[in-house]
């Protein structure tokens, strides 16, 4: 080592083996994670497979595009969902449990002129 001793010495980090484990979140030591100052933890369960992140504040994700996919559903748990876009596209039905409002006319209690049921309506009327 030029300009240097050799009983200088830098320590990059642990190596970890079989002997000197990675920290684990479980005594079986198949879920291996890290817990941050504020309590957020990321970790991952070997036997289930399963990502998780328990973030105390924000997760912000900028990209130019983003792409979900998940083989069977996509469940949201939360108080308010917004979507900001240009437009929106479903290629599918859509179910509400609730009223649906638009911003500029209501699509439930509007009227048409046909209203027998089981017959096709005409536009609605303003």
């Amino acid at each position: 080592m030029p300009q240097s001793e050799y009983t200088e010495g830098v320590i990059l980090g642990a190596v970890y083996n079989k002997k000197d484990i990675a920290p684990s979140f479980s005594k079986s030591h198949k879920i291996k994670g890290i817990e941050y100052e504020d309590g957020t933890i990321i970790s991952y369960d070997k036997e289930t497979s399963t990502l998780n992140v328990d973030c105390k504040n924000q997760i912000i994700v900028k990209c130019k595009n983003l792409n979900i996919e998940a083989a069977n559903e996509v469940n949201i748990t939360c108080k308010t969902f917004n979507v900001n876009a240009e437009k929106s596209n479903f290629n599918h039905d859509i179910e509400s449990t609730d009223l649906i409002t638009p911003s500029i006319t209501s699509i439930n209690g509007h009227k048409h002129t046909t209203t027998k049921e089981g017959e096709p309506t005409s536009p609605p009327l303003p």
